[in-house]
């Protein structure tokens, strides 16, 4: 084939591009780390327990490290994929293209105003159906843990979880969620209001002044995160091709958006908060099978598309034509070979890939470290399941009450402490007695008094993490791993997130 020419100027515009690209998820990763770095000294004096520190010096360095190799495998995919590219560029313009990192070149700038590489992206991943299989798994999951950031995030008062959202959607799945992970395990508790670095937001004084602000326990109606959802849904099964296009990222934002920018009356103050968690569970389950049927719709389509005929000729000397019939098991693994090695066809096919088998990773064992019962995982993730006999609105029932009763018994306390008089003490006959500074209580001579949280920590309290029982539960991770398998990335994701919101 001759060399193409190159006629036309170079333009700098795809090369400014790229590089704000790589420079903005610099950016936003240092703005998540500033707000972790918040959280971890907003922290109330209730959280400094042995036990809690103990589990987050344990935990935090887990998922930071998985969010490290998140990070270290969508750059090597990312090269990859450029190297690739430039190479096929060079090839058909017959420049050289020796070399692991060819476009260090000065080719650069004509490389890129000639790929569409974004574009190309997205048409080499929905080009073939076992390749749009890998795909769809990654909108499904980035859509329903968008509805965890939009529910804990401001539950807690997470500081920039926008940054959380725009590394999803530049950086990796995996690598924003496993950073998620992380901001969960530093706030177990609600942060105070105008604290950290989320009162100190220009980005939330701006919102606060164009959209009123709402109560903490505000949740919105289960209708609008449902109705963003199926408009989701209904674009990727009409329009494959879009996949991960900046319909899908509109949607996925409009989750984020909802409780910000939604009126008052399209949600409901519940008192106590526990009062949400049927409206949690309810949407993670209307989430969780609308993703099901994407995965079954996206699962049927790349194994029917990828199974070999049910009969193949044989080579003989002396039959030429002779046909053999190739069994139901033999043809149910050949397809399901080619879907799953779909992700060595391209480096933008295996960075998919990777990303959902480490967000599926991270999503298990995030479900073995947190407080949560398997039936409760479930119950999130498949509508006809019966709700657990012990489940979270008891249990959350039973907290509430606690802690209303703590709240009460300390104000009742403060209020006898404050109403009755010292009692005189009854004098001696003759010189009174001195008392040394030895015959004193250990905390009278230092002034140190036993630490007694106020009632707004106790009711913060109620409203936080339960220390797990067990270090690890490896049953709810090997639950959730089987989820992963039959139902897809975001059938999971919703059983466990909709089991962090209920099982507090």
């Amino acid at each position: 084939m001759a060399p193409v020419a190159v006629d036309h100027e170079p333009r700098y515009l795809p090369v400014a591009v790229v590089a704000t690209h790589g420079i903005a998820v610099m950016a936003l990763t240092a703005v998540v780390c500033r707000g972790l770095y918040c959280s971890y000294w907003d922290l109330t004096p209730s959280q400094g327990a042995r036990a809690r520190q103990a589990s987050r010096a344990r935990l935090v360095p887990v998922f930071a490290a998985l969010a490290a190799l998140s990070l270290v495998v969508a750059t090597k995919s990312a090269a990859d994929y450029a190297a690739l590219s430039y190479r096929v560029w060079a090839d058909e313009r017959g420049f050289e293209s020796d070399g692991r990192f060819p476009y260090l070149s000065g080719n650069v700038t004509r490389w890129l105003s000639d790929t569409p590489i974004y574009r190309d992206a997205r048409e080499i991943v929905s080009e073939k159906a076992r390749r749009l299989f890998w795909g769809r798994q990654l909108d499904l999951g980035m859509t329903t843990w968008t509805l965890l950031l939009s529910i804990e995030g401001r539950r807690r008062r997470i500081p920039y979880t926008w940054a959380y959202f725009c590394l999803a959607q530049m950086a990796s799945l995996s690598f924003a969620q496993n950073l998620f992970y992380v901001a969960l395990l530093l706030t177990p508790t609600p942060l105070p209001l105008g604290s950290g670095a989320e009162g100190r937001g220009r980005l939330a004084q701006v919102l606060g002044r164009v959209f009123p602000s709402k109560p903490s326990n505000w949740f919105p109606s289960p209708v609008a995160s449902t109705s963003v959802l199926y408009l989701g849904c209904a674009v990727m099964a009409l329009l494959p091709e879009t996949s991960g296009s900046i319909v899908l990222r509109i949607t996925s934002l409009a989750l984020l958006a909802i409780p910000t920018v939604a009126p008052l009356s399209w949600g409901a103050v519940y008192s106590p908060p526990h009062g949400a968690h049927d409206t949690h569970t309810k949407t993670f389950r209307t989430f969780s099978l609308a993703t099901f049927v994407m995965y079954a719709l996206g699962a049927g389509y790349a194994l029917a598309y990828n199974a070999p005929d049910s009969h193949y000729h044989r080579h003989s000397i002396r039959m030429p034509l002779d046909t053999a019939r190739r069994s139901e098991w033999e043809r149910a693994s050949t397809a399901v070979a080619k879907v799953l090695g779909s992700t060595a066809d391209h480096p933008v096919v295996a960075a998919a890939g990777r990303d959902v088998l480490l967000s599926a990773l991270a999503l298990g064992l995030w479900a073995a470290v947190r407080a949560m019962d398997s039936r409760q995982i479930i119950s999130a993730a498949w509508p006809l399941a019966a709700a657990p006999g012990l489940g979270a609105k008891s249990m959350a029932d039973d907290v509430a009450e606690t802690a209303h009763s703590v709240v009460a018994k300390v104000a009742d306390d403060d209020d006898d402490k404050a109403e009755e008089p010292p009692t005189p003490a009854p004098r001696r006959r003759g010189r009174p007695r001195k008392i040394k500074q030895e015959d004193r209580a250990p905390e009278e001579a230092n002034g140190d008094s036993a630490y007694k949280p106020s009632a707004e920590e106790v009711a913060t309290a109620a409203e936080g993490d339960l220390l797990p029982e067990e270090d690890v539960d490896w049953e709810a991770a090997a639950l959730t791993w089987v989820i992963n398998i039959v139902g897809g990335l975001g059938c999971g994701s919703a059983g466990v997130f909709g089991g962090e919101c209920v099982s507090r």
